[in-house]
C-alpha cells in the first residue's frame, strides 16, 4: 500500500509540475508574439528621421537632408544637403525662411550631390534674418518642375557638427 501512495503522490507532482510548465512556455510565446507587434510597418523607428538636427524630405528624386538654421547669435545661415536620384539634373528656383526669399537658381546634377564653398553643405547666408534660438522656422523650397516643398527647420547654434559654419566674409 504504501507503494502505490508514493506512485499516486509522484504522479500527482509529475501532473502539477508539467502544467506549471505548460503554462510557462504558453507564456513565454505571448509575450514573445506581443513584443513582435511594436515591429510591425508602423512603427515608431521605421517613422524616425535620421539623427541629427536637421529636417530631411524628399520632393520627388531630390532629397533635402540636414535642413538647418545655423546661428551665431547675430549672423545666420540655412546649411542643408541635396541629393538628386534622378538622370536629369533638378533646379531649385527659390528658396524662402520666413516667408522671405534667400536665393533661387541652384542647380542639382544627376545622381549626386551639390555643395558649395568646398563644403559638403549648401550654405546660404540669411542676410536681415535671425530668427531665435531654438526656433522652428518655415523652409520654403520651390522646384522648377518638382512643385513647392513647405516644412519647418530648427535654428541651432554653431557649435557640434556647426562649429565649422563661418559667418565672415572671407569663409562665407
Amino acid at each position: 500500500m504504501r507503494t502505490l501512495e508514493r506512485k499516486h503522490r509522484s504522479t500527482t507532482t509529475l501532473h502539477a509540475m508539467s502544467k506549471t510548465n505548460y503554462k510557462l512556455i504558453i507564456i513565454a510565446l505571448l509575450s514573445f508574439l506581443v513584443a513582435a507587434c511594436g515591429a510591425g510597418p508602423s512603427a515608431l523607428t521605421n517613422s524616425q528621421d535620421p539623427t541629427g538636427s536637421g529636417r530631411y524630405f524628399d520632393v520627388g528624386p531630390v532629397q533635402i537632408q540636414n535642413a538647418v538654421i545655423v546661428s551665431d547669435g547675430t549672423n545666420s545661415k540655412l546649411v542643408m544637403n541635396a541629393f538628386n536620384n534622378s538622370d536629369t539634373p533638378q533646379t531649385i528656383l527659390a528658396i524662402s525662411v520666413a516667408g522671405q526669399p534667400v536665393v533661387g537658381n541652384i542647380q542639382i546634377p544627376p545622381v549626386g550631390v551639390t555643395s558649395t564653398k568646398q563644403s559638403e553643405y549648401i550654405e546660404i547666408v540669411l542676410t536681415g534674418l535671425n530668427p531665435p534660438m531654438s526656433q522652428y522656422v518655415q523652409l520654403q523650397v520651390e522646384f522648377e518642375t518638382l512643385g513647392i516643398a513647405t516644412t519647418e527647420v530648427l535654428v541651432v547654434p554653431n557649435e557640434g557638427q556647426f562649429a565649422e559654419i563661418f559667418f565672415d566674409e572671407t569663409n562665407n
